[in-house]
């Protein structure tokens, strides 16, 4: 497990490691998790994307989908899910 706080140290993480998935907040400083999950899926299309966020509406949940990501978890997270 790798935490990156800004989108830039974490895409640059993604792009030197090899990773088994990637779960990202929906919101974050630098891009939200939408928009990360778009620009992973460019360059790793295989690379499962989980976004979590306070914000678990249908909309958030149907565009997250939309980018490709594979879940949509909503928080509290309880890591026994995944």
């Amino acid at each position: 497990m790798r935490i990156g706080k800004k989108r830039s140290r974490g895409y640059a993480k993604v792009r030197r490691a090899r990773f088994d998935a990637v779960v990202t907040d929906l919101e974050m400083p630098e891009m939200d998790g939408i928009a990360l999950t778009r620009e992973l899926r460019q360059s790793f299309a295989n690379l499962p994307v989980m976004i979590m966020t306070g914000h678990s509406d249908d909309d958030h949940r149907e565009t997250a989908f939309r980018a490709g990501a594979r879940e949509f978890l909503g928080n509290p997270l309880i890591f026994m899910i995944l």
